[in-house]
């Protein structure tokens, strides 16, 4: 299901708006007022990636414990998270089912089997001399009792400890065994690929699963949770993953996943919009609806939506407009912009040549069908970038923001506005595109939905530049509060140094006629120029390629004038001049020949002038190349204003 017509996500009669809870201090909601990057309005998110990866965000946690009565001195926890030495402890309970449920307060809904599992996810966060644990659970709200019992078991004090429900009305009575601190990870720490969990918050009841259900279920965020963690560890079983994926409950409180609205189930009219009720049965027969065919499909597609958005990024991938060109230039093939299913041909000599993109890239770039799957594009070195560079320089007022692609007018201007809040007031934000790396285009999420070129060639996926302005946005604030010294610096890119090669084949010897030599001048300048126009020759060439390779810092062409006072001749143009062009032809047989043009200038002294060109051929002395510098100089000229005299 494309996410771009479910938008009307609230409870009730109230808006889905209203101040976030999330990790940032404002988690989108699912519902409501929702930011232009997404129409789909149910799946934005805040999310904190612990150990990194595309998207990643590193958060101050503070924890601490608010009672009726004022806390004593010293009890707020300010844990800088930081990285800079941590421990990971992952751990899931198991539940025993009894027949009871709750949540929608109907004791004719009683468990009668499983839908999935229930799991508890625990995160340590230490820096050696204070910690904070932060734990998601499968249940509808956390008890007071079962804090206490995790800060019994495990000893640590209540402001240390965190604990949250999803929302789910379908579970069983869960009773949680004595958590286990098992360091998965201990030691500094980079932001890299490794990641060993990812705790996210959305905004969104879990309540995809009806009243009418009797399995226990842990709803959306648990099939987000599930998709997930089955991404990161496709060989292991649920519950048994190296990798922890949490989805969490933001503000939730009056945003349903049922996106199809309340509707009477005894007419199929709506509901009374004010009460929520149906003239015929009351509140009983009003219900809201999700946009699948079955709760089961309900579940599926929001926790699905949820999943996409919490993964941010996808493995890099060009669409099939990629090879459509622009109106700058087009492609020679039968590609065309706007693409958003793939053709059954090209797609099988991709299949034949390349193989098939994965179902998860191809899920992850939705709409967009994919014509070269980068990512999975490793021979004989990775197609694409996995560890990308991000850059904000400031130089006085001015911050440079250094972007590794080519992004659109929309998005440039959504970057800098996001990185303008979180800097200094008055300070100017500038894009500098094309920046460290080139990971070409970056489009808005619009953009990206109508698949033209710059869409096709936006090889992160539709949520690329949520993750561009989620790393800038880190960045900017870390300058702004001077803390750029406690940002994890991330993984170095690789530095490649076997399996290299080059597509330029090696240059043959040259050869030249009988009876000449390079250099040699085939077509003669004219005697007299004037002003404003042109002069040109042809002289006899070898491999240009050859020549580029030993002339890098010197001119092919050289424009002298000559000094009557001194008798030197004085270099006025060369090969970087606007007004000066130097044109190859290859040959047959191994021979080349070139022309030489200069576009006098109309303020071009009126003065004698002469022509040169500079280059090498390459000859054969046994079994030995041997690289010759050659040059040819045209006759003398000279540039006049005009050509009559008074």
């Amino acid at each position: 299901m494309a996410p771009t017509d479910r938008t009307r996500c609230h409870r009730g009669g109230g808006e889905g708006g209203g101040a976030g809870g999330g990790a940032s201090g404002g988690s989108p909601q699912l519902g409501g007022t929702r930011p232009a990057e997404d129409p789909s309005g149910c799946s934005e998110r805040a999310t904190a990636t612990a150990a990194g990866q595309s998207g990643e965000r590193f958060l101050p946690l503070h924890s601490a414990l608010t009672h009726n009565s004022p806390p004593p001195p010293h009890r707020q926890l300010n844990l800088s998270l930081s990285f800079s030495f941590f421990l990971w402890s992952f751990h899931f309970v198991v539940v025993r089912v009894s027949r009871l449920t709750m949540g929608y307060a109907n004791p004719q809904q009683t468990a009668a089997g499983i839908h999935t599992r229930l799991f508890s996810r625990a995160f340590i966060i230490d820096d050696g001399r204070r910690r904070v644990v932060f734990v998601t659970v499968d249940v509808g709200m956390v008890s007071q009792r079962l804090r206490l019992e995790v800060r019994r078991g495990q000893g640590h004090r209540a402001s240390q400890v965190h604990r949250c429900g999803r929302r789910r009305h379908r579970r069983a009575q869960v009773s949680v065994a004595r958590a286990r601190w098992r360091p998965k990870h201990a030691g500094p720490a980079r932001s890299d690929s490794r990641n060993r969990s990812s705790p996210s918050w959305f905004a969104v009841h879990a309540v995809s699963m009806k009243t009418t259900n009797r399995l226990v279920s842990s709803d959306n965020l648990g099939y987000a949770s599930y998709l997930m963690e089955n991404h990161k560890n496709p060989a292991a079983l649920p519950g048994q993953a190296a990798f922890m994926a949490a989805f969490s409950s933001s503000n939730l409180g009056d945003v349903s996943p049922n996106i199809e609205g309340p509707h009477c189930v005894n007419s199929g009219l709506a509901c009374d919009y004010l009460n929520s009720s149906c003239p015929d049965g009351g509140t009983k027969e009003c219900q809201a609806f999700g946009p699948g065919e079955d709760m089961f499909d309900s579940t599926r597609i929001i926790g699905h939506n949820i999943f996409r958005k919490g993964r941010v990024t996808c493995k890099p991938a060009l669409g099939h407009s990629f090879a459509a060109g622009t109106t700058d230039g087009g492609g020679d093939l039968n590609f065309t912009q706007g693409a958003v299913e793939g053709d059954p041909f090209w797609d099988g000599i991709r299949d034949t040549l390349l193989g098939r993109p994965s179902n998860q890239t191809q899920e992850c770039h939705q709409p967009k069908p994919i014509l070269f799957s980068t990512g999975e594009m490793n021979w004989p070195l990775p197609w694409h970038p996995e560890i990308i560079d991000v850059q904000i320089v400031t130089v006085g007022s001015v911050a440079v923001v250094a972007v590794p692609g080519e992004m659109t007018t929309m998005a440039g201007r959504r970057l800098r506005e996001a990185v303008q809040q979180v800097t200094f007031s008055g300070v100017d934000v500038v894009i500098a595109g094309l920046s460290n790396v080139y990971t070409h285009y970056i489009t808005t999420y619009e953009e990206y939905q109508v698949q033209r070129y710059e869409g096709a060639s936006t090889i992160y996926g539709p949520h690329t530049l949520s993750a561009y302005i989620l790393k800038f946005g880190d960045l900017a604030r870390a300058i702004a509060r001077d803390q750029v010294g406690s940002l994890p610096l991330g993984p170095p890119p690789p530095f490649f140094q076997k399996n290299l090669f080059n597509l330029l084949a090696a240059a043959a010897t040259d050869r030249k006629p009988d009876n000449s030599s390079f250099g040699d001048v085939l077509q003669q300048v004219l005697p007299i120029y004037r002003q404003g126009g042109g002069v040109g020759f042809l002289v006899l060439l070898l491999s240009l390629g050859l020549s580029f390779r030993h002339q890098r810092d010197q001119s092919f062409v050289a424009v002298e004038m000559h000094d009557n006072t001194s008798d030197t001749w004085t270099l006025v143009h060369s090969d970087a001049s606007w007004e000066t062009r130097f044109s190859w032809v290859k040959g047959s047989d191994r021979q080349s020949n070139a022309t030489v043009e200069w576009h006098i200038p109309t303020n071009a002294a009126a003065a004698s002038y002469r022509i040169k060109h500079f280059g090498h051929y390459k000859s054969m002395k046994g079994l030995r190349p041997v690289i010759t510098p050659y040059q040819g100089t045209s006759d003398v000229f000279r540039v006049i204003g005009t050509f009559y005299s008074s």
